[in-house]
């Protein structure tokens, strides 16, 4: 080949390479849609026995769930050079813990081009053959894809069991799933949207958002609902969400001035805990309910704080993987352990390499 011959082949060569790149461009810069959920509800509604998902527990074996959280995949961060370090805690916490499900509390991907991201996520996911739930993050919307369009896809994965819920109250991807034992529902797990971020109106202040009242009054009608198809009796319950309620920040400073009492709380925060800056309330619903006795919640990546108050554990997953910031030393998930009397015991499994 002449040295002729050379330079037209590299400018043919560079011109492919630009071509393609810019068309990825352009097709990254597009915002992708999914389908909003039809389904519209009201505190009026029946309570569909048929609709909740079950999970089955075996009588003589308690039921474990391993929470993971803030694993924000990303391909800018994920390059073949550097993905494998999450992936490689989530499959260590699998084969430690066993689980019989596995929740996420938001925040699956971090990155501007969040469509490959997140395929990849539910990929790695499915590919561990167990039945896992999750609900959405302040940054899992941020990228060219909308929680309808990650909805679509986490409602296609087979093993998910994630519903985008009522499409005319607050977020995506408010549901219930219900863990029954010889007929009887022992234990259910609701799934919340708390969104992303916003000014307050009451403050003029920006902030982390929270679950809105029209989700509040569904959380009532759900709770309501599961004690209704269970005869009557009411059904403990555990809450799983993103952003941490406005009591995580009372909790733990009380918690703290009273000398970390083990007897009420483990673990430690050493961030400030980025709740809402606006109390809505939600917390004394949940004690008037009388159902939630634990909440589970991501979002401060290096809080890993557990603390019993007023009757409720506030619960702060322990961060998974090292996308964005973290502590090695906080590298894991959390595992909660549900008895035959509906009774959770919660603790941290800690993952080293």
């Amino acid at each position: 080949m002449t040295k002729k011959q050379k330079i037209i082949v590299a400018a043919a060569t560079l011109g492919v390479i630009l071509v393609s790149g810019l068309s990825w461009l352009i097709a990254e810069l597009v915002i992708y849609k999914g389908t909003p959920s039809d389904t519209v509800w009201t505190s009026e509604d029946e309570f569909d026995a048929a609709a909740v998902v079950r999970l089955a527990k075996q009588a003589d074996k308690d039921f474990v769930i391993l929470n993971i959280t803030d694993v924000q995949f990303g391909d800018t961060l994920d390059g073949p050079w550097n993905k494998t370090f999450t992936e490689n805690t989530v499959s260590e916490l699998v084969k430690k813990t066993n689980p019989d499900l596995i929740t996420v509390t938001g925040d699956m991907v971090w990155t501007r081009f969040s469509r490959h991201s997140f395929k990849r996520f539910v990929e790695f996911m499915e590919g561990l053959g167990i039945p896992w739930a999750p609900v959405f993050g302040n940054h899992d919307g941020e990228g060219n894809s909308d929680l309808n369009r990650l909805g679509d896809l986490l409602e296609q994965a087979d093993n998910c069991l994630f519903e985008k819920g009522p499409g005319n109250i607050g977020g995506v991807g408010n549901y219930v799933l219900a863990i029954e034992q010889d007929g009887r529902i022992v234990h259910s797990l609701i799934m919340m949207d708390t969104h992303s971020s916003r000014t307050y109106e009451e403050t003029g202040e920006w902030g982390y958002d929270h679950v809105y009242p029209d989700q509040i009054k569904w959380y009532e009608w759900v709770i309501d609902g599961i004690a209704g198809i269970n005869g009557g009796e009411p059904v403990t319950s555990t809450l799983f969400m993103h952003i941490p309620l406005y009591e995580y920040a009372v909790a733990y400073e009380q918690w703290a001035q009273g000398g970390f009492d083990e007897s009420t709380g483990f673990g430690r925060n050493n961030e400030p805990v980025c709740c809402p800056p606006v109390n809505n309330g939600f917390f004394n619903v949940i004690k008037a309910a009388g159902s939630t006795r634990d909440v589970v919640v991501g979002h401060d990546h290096i809080n890993y704080s557990s603390v019993l108050y007023e009757g409720v554990r506030l619960t702060y997953g322990l961060k998974t993987g090292d996308r964005c910031y973290h502590d090695d030393s906080l590298n894991g998930g959390t595992v909660l352990t549900l008895n035959a009397r509906g009774e959770v015991r919660t603790e941290h499994v800690y993952i080293t390499f």
